[in-house]
């Protein structure tokens, strides 16, 4: 079965011209009052008929945007899902602070490396994600810390694989010149939203999210 389209200007044009060569009109050359009026005609109609497929189209569900979607999730009692922003905790044990060598002590003075909120976690892309990590401390006799991170960006910018993360703006430590304070992602991050038939996870939740 053929899915029917919208007729457009030149379609509308041969028809009219047509109509009027049958009627015994006979000066229907560009230029000429009968053409002037069958090319305006047939414009008006095209953008007319193009107008009402694009409404009809905004009330089916496949092709719905917007407030359309909106409409539609109103008529079956299905609400819009909130945007959602990835996040990672620290159980997770995929952040983390690490040294490649020695210990945290050993680039801090022998001292604990208390790292502050909202520190940003990115990668070497230019438009990669960023995170923000949450308050925590590196012991000086440990070489690896686990901590939580949110997105800064919400939806699908914050999706990452495995190992992007290598770059971070804190330099509060004794041998921050050196670039010895590490950070890392151990697993790749997807946003996932849950609705009453279980999680929704990667574009499809970004659809859900975004709309």
């Amino acid at each position: 079965m053929s899915v029917q389209t919208p007729q457009n200007y030149s379609g509308y044009q041969s028809d009219i011209l047509a109509a009027l060569s049958a009627t015994g009109i006979r000066q229907l050359a560009p230029g000429g009052k009968a053409r002037a009026f069958c090319d305006i005609f047939a414009n008006e109609l095209a953008g007319l008929e193009s107008r009402q497929f694009a409404n009809i189209a905004q009330s089916l569900l496949p092709f719905a945007t917007d407030t359309s979607l909106d409409l539609i999730g109103e008529i079956f009692g299905v609400p819009r899902l909130a945007q959602a922003t990835a996040g990672v905790d620290i159980s997770d044990q995929n952040f983390e602070w690490y040294v490649r060598n020695g210990t945290f002590g050993s680039i801090n003075s022998g001292q604990d490396i208390g790292i502050p909120a909202g520190v940003q976690i990115y990668t070497a892309a230019q438009n990669g994600p960023v995170y923000l990590a949450t308050a925590v401390t590196c012991p000086a006799a440990a070489s690896v810390q686990y901590f939580s991170a949110t997105s800064l960006y919400s939806g699908a910018a914050g999706n990452a694989p495995a190992g992007i993360f290598a770059l971070h703006n804190f330099t509060n430590y004794t041998e921050s010149a050196y670039g010895s304070l590490l950070v890392t992602n151990n697993y790749g991050i997807v946003i996932c939203l849950r609705n009453s038939r279980g999680w929704i996870c990667g574009a499809a939740a970004e659809c859900s999210a975004g709309g």
